[in-house]
């Protein structure tokens, strides 16, 4: 649509940087469909993914970027479907950007507590390179942050799961506490 367009012209700050974002983001969107399709927060599998985590977006920093935080509400690995939950992220930043408007950046929070090593097997890294290539190179924004809370003692073994995924630029601007 028109106003998606100008979402990302006025997010990408050129017509021709904002060309290539919204060119990636409807490709990705078109080539990734367990992640872009069934987005209906009815959906049973939506619904399953919202009773067991929760994702909102807090108010804006001073500098105007986004802010949105990730948990999880219930620690059983059971419960943790990564697809969904990579879903229902990705609809809770497309719900920010339709509220607030574009933003030049962005910012991630996850606080992990809760997260255990049964957790990591439920993650595919097929689905991480999506995930990363998504907000990195798709979403009319830059990703300027992530910051972990609740940092759990095997977290040296996420980081090297999704190291190969994530830009030099974001990595070293990963924070934990």
């Amino acid at each position: 649509s028109f106003r998606q367009l100008l979402l990302f012209l006025d997010a990408c700050g050129s017509v021709e940087e904002g060309s290539k974002v919204c060119s990636s983001y409807y490709e990705t969107k078109r080539k990734n469909k367990e992640h872009f399709k069934n987005r209906d927060p009815e959906d049973p599998k939506i619904k399953q993914c919202l009773a067991h985590q929760d994702y909102f977006f807090l108010p804006n920093t001073p500098s105007g970027d986004l802010v949105i935080f990730h948990r999880l509400s219930s620690s059983r690995a059971s419960d943790y479907v990564f697809d969904e939950a990579i879903k229902t992220f990705f609809m809770t930043i497309d719900s920010c950007l339709s509220k607030n408007g574009p933003r030049d950046g962005a910012i991630f929070l996850f606080d992990m507590k809760g997260v255990g090593l049964m957790h990591l097997l439920r993650v595919n890294l097929s689905s991480i390179r999506k995930f990363f290539h998504y907000v990195q190179e798709c979403v009319p924004g830059k990703l300027k942050d992530i910051h972990v809370m609740n940092v759990v003692p095997f977290f040296d073994k996420i980081l090297a799961l999704i190291k190969p995924f994530v830009k030099a630029e974001i990595l070293k601007n990963v924070s934990m506490t």
